[in-house]
């Protein structure tokens, strides 16, 4: 009896624990029927494209879609990058305060962007009108988590679904992607960053040193002479400008991936490196960057309006002719900088705003004594925008097919900041066929996208930042266009035999095509009124090939094989003809009797035909 109730006890505690682990009593997700894998992939690319544009923005805004009342109507609580709906950048620390936002805070942010924005990128589910009713039954709610390798994003969004006949195919209560952004990582080098500068000032000492460095603005000194030294207000503060804006770039955060500084640079090494944080992040880098169009407020005692002066001494008793100009400067300075994240890993950029201020030249300890300086600019015209040409850029366009890269030339080049959208021209050959580019000046942009696009090519984007003078290469990807259509060859169950004779599909039936390989994925329906393939052009390629032949909400046939097209043939092509099994499915036993032993019967089914 000991034994028994000691077995009793043991099997108690296990199913405890199993049930708090969830292992058992967790209901299993329905599994969504095949025929429906292409409504599936349709959502899912749809909330990954809005969510992508979410994480775009709080890229460049410091975390922010949608603005607080208390930073809209306080127009020094930001950073003006550009006069767009986007374009403010929310100071993560000013003088008086941090305003570092929470993580949640942001998830909320995208949260909100895809509720609003998801159905519009759905279209009312166009694609899938002629082959079944979609019934929403709810409105989308976003849940995001950002995790330490990559940000997750479920939706629930309640879809029934049947066929033309009324009979119900499938209810869906969510869908859920991952992105590969680590923001809750970039966020958490964010805030030691911004707590640790709130703490330790390095920003404003390093600013302060590179005035005492520089000797074109004057800080302190003595010199024996009767003439006055002078310096222009205006060109001091220029100068000033000019120092902070070539040399903040060049400060390396510890624990983060930089390059080394120069052997003959040891006073950069030993003052321009800060170590701010407390763990390692080699898969980021961290810069600092700051424009002589933003926000500064300079102010210098003693002035005399536009000039700075030296004060002059004679040492009356002993030598009355020899002079002696000392001065003595104190600065006031308020100005942002801007810290940008990258992380390596996906080369997604992460840019917030902070606040820097001196006092007398000590590091502000609050606001600085003087009036505070703000500004806003007017909203231009696209047209207005698009002349502001201030950084030169140059753009190399090269095929993405070979593998040495050929340069092509003819490509439509044309960039967008935010809701802007300027045509640069296109690219030719230089150095006799060598290279094709284009040299052009661009608006400056923090984190624009460049598109490229040519006749015969997949478009392809680029996202660039136009701060300041580079280059950069476009790679597209040549594609050839091909109609498409479908027969098919019965399987017989009994005899396992698949007849040689094509058929044309029935009047109801739809068939989805799929085709997919590393780098390219392309689907269409036949028959539909539009239903090209793009298939990669100028070699020869390999594609898993899936096509689902569904009849009246069953799946009754398809495809499931890899398939090489050869590039001399389908060069001279205007249609692939696609082959695919079919059988007699009456019910779901024979549906799922059919998919089981699809990839087996595909290896029955005649090749793609190229017409």
């Amino acid at each position: 009896f000991i034994l028994i109730g000691l077995i009793i006890v043991i099997a108690f505690f296990l199913l405890f624990y199993l049930k708090q682990k969830e292992i058992i009593f967790k209901p299993k997700p329905p599994l969504l029927p095949t025929e429906l894998a292409p409504l599936d992939a349709y959502v899912k690319a749809c909330i990954e494209k809005v969510s992508g544009e979410a994480v775009a923005i709080i890229g460049t805004t410091g975390g922010y879609i949608y603005y607080p009342d208390f930073i809209k109507n306080d127009m020094s609580s930001y950073l003006l990058i550009a006069p767009t709906e986007h374009g403010m950048m929310p100071y993560w620390r000013t003088l008086e305060a941090l305003r570092i936002p929470p993580l949640q805070f942001i998830a909320e942010q995208m949260e909100r962007y895809v509720n609003e924005n998801l159905k519009s990128c759905l279209q009312n589910f166009t694609p899938f009108v002629a082959q079944y009713n979609i019934v929403e039954k709810s409105e989308p709610k976003a849940d995001v988590e950002f995790g330490d390798e990559a940000t997750l994003v479920k939706v629930d969004y309640a879809l029934s679904i049947s066929d033309k006949q009324g009979r119900k195919v499938a209810d869906i209560e969510e869908f859920k992607i991952e992105l590969p952004y680590r923001i809750k990582t970039i966020h958490q080098i964010a805030e030691e960053l911004v707590k640790a500068e709130n703490t330790n000032k390095f920003m404003e000492y390093t600013v302060i040193d590179l005035i005492a460095l520089d000797e074109d603005v004057p800080l302190n000194g003595v010199e024996l002479s009767c003439k006055k030294k002078r310096w222009r207000t205006n060109e001091v503060e220029n100068k000033l400008k000019t120092l902070i804006r070539v040399n903040l770039p060049k400060i390396r955060v510890e624990r983060t991936s930089y390059p080394d500084f120069p052997a003959d640079q040891p006073y950069l090494a030993k003052h321009f490196v800060w170590d701010p944080l407390n763990l390692n992040y080699k898969d980021f880098s961290v810069s600092f960057s700051f424009s002589e169009k933003w926000p500064f407020y300079f102010y210098v005692r003693p002035n005399k309006g536009s000039w700075l002066e030296s004060g002059m001494q004679r040492i009356q008793r002993y030598l009355p002719f020899v002079c002696i100009q000392s001065w003595q400067f104190s600065y006031d300075l308020r100005f942002p900088i801007m810290v940008s994240i990258l992380d390596r890993k996906n080369n997604y950029l992460f840019s917030f705003a902070l606040e820097l201020g001196i006092e007398r030249n000590y590091p502000a300890a609050g606001s600085v004594a003087s009036e505070s300086y703000r500004f806003r600019t007017e909203e231009p015209t696209e047209a207005e925008y698009c002349s502001r040409k201030q950084t030169l850029m140059t753009i190399f366009s090269y095929d993405n097919v070979s593998n040495s890269f050929l340069p092509i030339d003819d490509v439509e080049l044309e960039f967008t900041c935010l809701k802007y959208t300027c045509p640069l021209g296109k690219t030719s050959y230089e150095s006799g066929g060598a290279v094709a580019l284009l040299k052009t000046y661009v608006p400056r942009c923090t984190y624009g996208i460049l598109k490229a696009k040519k006749e015969g090519y997949k478009e392809s984007t680029a996202f660039i930042s136009t701060e300041v003078p580079g280059q950069v290469s476009v790679y597209l990807t040549p594609i050839k266009k091909v109609k498409v259509k479908v027969v098919k060859h019965r399987y017989d169950f009994d005899s396992e035999m698949l007849s040689p004779d094509a058929e044309e599909l029935g009047k109801d039936e739809i068939a989805s095509i799929n085709v997919k390989r590393k780098d390219h994925e392309a689907y269409t329906v036949y028959p539909a009124e539009f239903n090209e393939l793009e298939l990669l052009a100028e070699d020869d390629f390999s594609y898993n090939v899936t096509i689902h032949l569904t009849l009246n909400g069953l799946v009754v046939g398809g495809l499931q094989k890899e398939v090489e097209l050869d590039w001399d043939e389908l060069s001279l092509a205007d249609e692939i003809v696609f082959h695919v099994a079919y059988a007699d499915v009456k019910n779901e036993d024979d549906m799922l009797r059919l998919m089981s032993i699809l990839p087996e019967i595909s290896e029955l089914v005649p090749l793609p035909e190229l017409r």
